[in-house]
């Protein structure tokens, strides 16, 4: 940061980071188009923003020489700046539906600072607004223009209803100022849910389920409110992917909040407290409230939950996946779909992933290592005889339990044997050559995983430098994975061997399945057992007899003859017995 800021400096300006800015005061925007009510402005996508000009992007076409404002918010000096600005010229689209990308020349070289106008100011606070709330900041802000300009900026006064409870969901509401309460009326009482207050969502399962409200919203004071209608999100969502992350980030705060207890649950379970998250999704303790049992619930998350792609390949898999059934591998009891993503319910297990033994403790002995192979491959032999490749095999998806059994996680996210993933998914540290690439993957693919981990287990770090991730994918490529007798000189011949095979860059190097990599482990599992029995500790037992006038002597030889033992590992005890 500090570089780019010298670098910055010697060209001459010290631009504002990229970001969300406005464009008003021009001819092109539809004021019916418009975030506000009764201020024509849109937002934008900024880049390169200079004293000189600034590169946007925008929803819809401008045409050369249209003037504007724009404006933009100087996070270096932490205050607004306004221009006047004159659109130059259009730059070439990299996707069709990428947006337009403009140049604007400034009229002036600097910021004439805020100006004067009212509708100026009000614009910018509401921009600042929408980009600190805590339902936006997760979204990336090439992709957050594209929502804000989806909503619209209303008011309501105080006693107005912003939905009713019975009517359609169309809407989902950000309060950006003022009070509301949720309430449900019933049997002729109206009963108090909650009171939610500035930053806070309403109405979002509109959004999530397009299901008839069981509830309605009344404003207690005057209000300013954004709204964002279901129909106008989905047509830009499908343009723009990254903005699935907003509805992950809505449904997660409804499930959090203690008020929507009566929302809280999916199918025949009740959701308890978040108890862990990763890139595929959150986690929830959750209750099957019919058996009265505990489970797990993972929520996926809607940018990988709503890909048309993955969504296919996982209803074809789903029954498959429930129907798992080893002792290495998480019991999945249920799949759901609902509030637009996917749940997958599994037992509820006691103990931590693997990922956090190995922070806590350092490079694994070799006992541990093979007794965790050999659980890891008997699961993952189980599940590929069922077609199952799980793709994603690394410590976070090991489960430890406190007797020392391994549970694989996550088979939910897997794939049938074959499929061609072209979005890399899973992490990049343990990924096959043919995953970068975008080839099929098969068993050998899992199997290459598994080699990485046996090297960090023992190595105690992974074998290729992490610095830059372009860099790491090409070396899993191109690169024989370096020696692991090279760190540990030590290392069974046995071991090293089944390492440097599973992570062959040709799969056709590699085992040709699980059921191949376990034989391997179990015979090395096999030698350990009897290394191990062969070095149980022995006892023997000397009696020597003599006069007591030689009991000094004995003594000097037997403590010299102590030290001399020492380096065999034996401990020697004396006992005397007088009167024999």
């Amino acid at each position: 940061m500090r570089a780019d800021r010298l670098r910055n400096k010697k060209a001459g300006y010290d631009p504002v980071p990229a970001g969300v800015g406005l464009i008003h005061d021009c001819a092109a925007i539809d004021p019916r188009r418009s975030p506000s009510e009764d201020i024509p402005y849109a937002l934008v996508d900024y880049h390169r923003l200079k004293p000189e000009g600034v590169r946007i992007t925008n929803n819809w076409p401008l045409e050369k020489g249209i003037r504007t404002g724009f404006m933009a918010y100087d996070q270096n000096e932490a205050e607004w700046k306004s221009f006047r600005a004159t659109v130059t010229r259009r730059l070439p689209q990299a996707q069709p539906d990428d947006g337009y990308t403009y140049e604007l020349a400034f009229d002036v070289p600097e910021a004439t600072g805020m100006n004067a106008m009212d509708q100026d100011r009000a614009a910018a606070s509401d921009l600042a607004f929408l980009l600190r709330s805590a339902a936006l900041e997760n979204i990336p802000p090439s992709a957050l223009f594209h929502l804000i300009n989806c909503m619209q900026r209303r008011t309501y006064h105080g006693g107005d209803h912003l939905y009713s409870q019975g009517e359609a969901g169309q809407s989902l509401f950000l309060i950006q100022e003022g009070i509301c309460a949720i309430k449900v009326s019933k049997d002729g009482q109206t009963h108090h849910v909650s009171r939610l207050k500035r930053g806070e969502v309403c109405g979002e399962l509109a959004i999530l389920t397009g299901e008839v409200h069981s509830e309605y919203a009344v404003a207690e004071t005057d209000m300013t409110v954004w709204a964002l209608r279901q129909k106008a999100f989905d047509q830009v969502a499908r343009l723009h992917p990254d903005l699935r992350i907003f509805l992950t980030e809505i449904l997660t705060q409804r499930l959090a909040s203690w008020s929507y207890k009566i929302d809280r649950t999916v199918g025949k379970y009740t959701i308890k407290q978040p108890i862990g998250s990763g890139g595929w999704g959150i986690v929830y303790q959750g209750h099957h409230r019919a058996l009265n049992m505990p489970v797990a619930v993972k929520m996926l998350k809607h940018d990988m939950a709503m890909e048309p792609l993955f969504l296919e390949t996982f209803r074809s898999e789903a029954r498959v996946i429930a129907r798992l059934n080893h002792p290495n591998i998480v019991q999945v009891f249920d799949v759901d779909e609902i509030y637009r993503t996917i749940f997958i319910i599994m037992e509820y297990l006691e103990g931590e992933p693997l990922r956090a033994t190995f922070e806590r403790c350092g490079a694994l002995s070799v006992l541990e290592t093979v007794d965790y192979l050999q659980q890891i491959l008997n699961g993952l032999k189980y599940a590929h005889e069922q077609g199952i490749v799980h793709r994603d095999v690394k410590p976070e998806n090991i489960f430890l339990l406190p007797d020392g059994r391994i549970k694989i996680l996550d088979f939910g996210l897997a794939a049938p044997a074959g499929v061609k993933d072209l979005n890399l998914q899973g992490t990049v540290h343990y990924a096959s050559p043919e995953q970068i690439e975008g080839e099929p993957e098969d068993a050998r693919s899992d199997i290459y995983a598994v080699g990485i981990m046996a090297y960090e287990f023992l190595c105690g770090r992974r074998p290729y430098p992490e610095d830059d991730l372009g860099r790491l994918m090409e070396l899993h490529c191109t690169q024989t994975i370096p020696d692991p007798a090279e760190t540990i000189p030590d290392l069974p011949e046995n071991l090293r061997q089944f390492i440097l095979r599973c992570c062959a860059i040709d799969p056709a190097q590699r085992y040709a399945s699980a059921g191949e990599a376990l034989a391997v482990i179990e015979e090395m599992a096999r030698q350990l057992r009897i290394q191990t029995e062969q070095e149980k500790r022995l006892l023997t037992s000397v009696v020597m007899i003599y006069p007591e006038k030689n009991r000094q002597a004995l003594r000097r030889l037997l403590e010299k003859f102590s030290h001399e033992i020492e380096d065999l590992e034996i401990v020697m005890k004396i006992s005397e017995t007088t009167g024999i």
